[in-house]
Formats: C-alpha cells, sequence, structure tokens
C-alpha cells in the first residue's frame, strides 16, 4: 500500500495549506515565547485562571501540543515536498524546534522519552532548550518581516522585543548574582539597546558578556534594519507618486492626439 494511500488531489490540498500551516506555526511559536518570558513571573505551582491547573502542568501540556505541531508539520511537508532537504534547509528553524525544543516535565518516562529525542549525550539540555526558544524567536521575526515588510516600526518594534526578552532570560540564567531578576535584565538589554547608558550594571561573567555582545550587536542590526526599511518606503512612496505623475501626463498627452485628429479630420 505505501504512499499509494495519498492521492494526488490530497497532496496538493495539503500543499495549499502551508501558508495557514506558517502562520499557525508562528503563533505557536510567539506562544512559545510567552511561556518563556511567563516562568519569569509565576512559580510552578501557580493556578492557572478559568483552567484550575498548576502553571507548571500548563507548561508543559502546551510545549507538548506546540512541539507536536511542528514535528507533524516539519515531517508531513519534508515527505510530500518530494525535496526533502531543501524542504528542511528552507526551514532550519523549524528543525531546530524539533530537535531541541523537546518538552520536559517531571513526569520520568517524559523526560526519558525527551532524553531519548534530544541530543543530550552531547550537548547541555539547557543549551538544547535555549537554542530551540532561539529558533522560535526567529521564527517570529521571520514571519514579522514577511508579512510587514512595509511597516518599519512593526518589523524592528517586534524584533527589538524578541531580542531584549530571549536575551533577559538568558542573562538571568547565565548570570543571576548580577541579574537577579528578569526586570534587571529587560532594564540591562534596553538601555544597552538604546546607549543611554542608564544601566547600573554589567555582566562580569564570560558568559554574560557574550550576552551583552549579542544584546549590543543585535541592536545596532535593528536600527540598521530600521533605516533601511524607512528608505525603501520613503522610495517605494516617491516611485509611485512620479508614476502616478506620468500616468496623468500620459493622459493628457492623448487627449491632445485625439483633439488632432479630430481637427485634422476636418
Amino acid at each position: 500500500m505505501g504512499w499509494s494511500m495519498f492521492t494526488r488531489p490530497s497532496i496538493d490540498t495539503v500543499r495549499k495549506a502551508e501558508p495557514t500551516v506558517e502562520f499557525l506555526l508562528s503563533c505557536m511559536s510567539i506562544m512559545a515565547m510567552a511561556l518563556v518570558v511567563g516562568s519569569q513571573f509565576v512559580t510552578g505551582d501557580w493556578q492557572v485562571p478559568i483552567l484550575s491547573v498548576s502553571w507548571s502542568n500548563f507548561q508543559v501540556g502546551t510545549r507538548i501540543v506546540i512541539w507536536l505541531s511542528f514535528v507533524g508539520s516539519t515531517v508531513t511537508y519534508a515527505i510530500l515536498g518530494g525535496h526533502p532537504i531543501r524542504y528542511i534547509w528552507l526551514h532550519l528553524a523549524e528543525l531546530v524546534v524539533c530537535v531541541c525544543w523537546v518538552p520536559l516535565s517531571q513526569l520520568g518516562k517524559l523526560d526519558d522519552f525527551a532524553a531519548l529525542l534530544s541530543l543530550t549525550k552531547v550537548v547541555p539540555l539547557d543549551a538544547l532548550q535555549f537554542t530551540g526558544t532561539a529558533a522560535h524567536a526567529w521564527k517570529i521575526v521571520r514571519f514579522t518581516a514577511q508579512r510587514f515588510s512595509s511597516h518599519p516600526v512593526i518589523v524592528t518594534g517586534v524584533a527589538t522585543t524578541v531580542l531584549v526578552t530571549s536575551c533577559s532570560a538568558l542573562l538571568v540564567y547565565v548570570e543571576p548574582q548580577t541579574f537577579p531578576t528578569f526586570q534587571d535584565a529587560c532594564w540591562y538589554a534596553i538601555t544597552t539597546i538604546t546607549k543611554t547608558n542608564l544601566n547600573d550594571s554589567a555582566p562580569h561573567t564570560m558568559h554574560g558578556r557574550w550576552v551583552g555582545m549579542i544584546i549590543m550587536l543585535g541592536g545596532w542590526s535593528i536600527f540598521a534594519v530600521f533605516f533601511g526599511l524607512v528608505t525603501e518606503a520613503v522610495r517605494a512612496a516617491a516611485l509611485k507618486s512620479n508614476q502616478d505623475k506620468v500616468k496623468d501626463l500620459q493622459k493628457i498627452v492623448d487627449e491632445q492626439e485625439s483633439r488632432l485628429k479630430m481637427l485634422l479630420e476636418k
């Protein structure tokens, strides 16, 4: 039977749904980042309103749904596309999420399952989790850039938010003695990006300084992208205005030619 069960119309239908799936996965990446930030403010035994479940259980359940969605989408489209290597190359962020962002909990078997699927024998588990979170962040920025390319404020605003939240969570982890809370790390990240030099603390460890360098370089890159998008928007507006003027002039020329033809016929 094999893959013959998948008819051509069904495969075409799945392929046509790919933009919608990409949109849903981007929304799930936003949820993943929200889970990361939310974990900095609430404890594991906090009860989620309406659902009446602890934050720890809610987080695990949501992570499982997000992870399975990424795995299912990546495997499905890699197979149906006919070019799995090319698809994976174009969707590296999704592959990183599948490999590194494996759900974890204190349920024993789930932890064993996560260790089996991930590269914990080679790379520390925390490093894998941060890599998966970075892949979610990259997917959010890529989605925003594609969908709102003509709105520089939206693109750079989302990129700045992702950079600040990701690096702040990382700073709290790698250098808790300097940045004991998420708010302290956010303050450092924002003042570093804006170059206001209002921060009264700086990373002292090598890992913390590496994160600081990422914030600095990311901030400069965001400013460069912002001015580039603004320049492109102004150029596009000027070009459209010139095109409108050319159309108006062409209309006048056509009217004058019509009148000239009428006079010549008389």
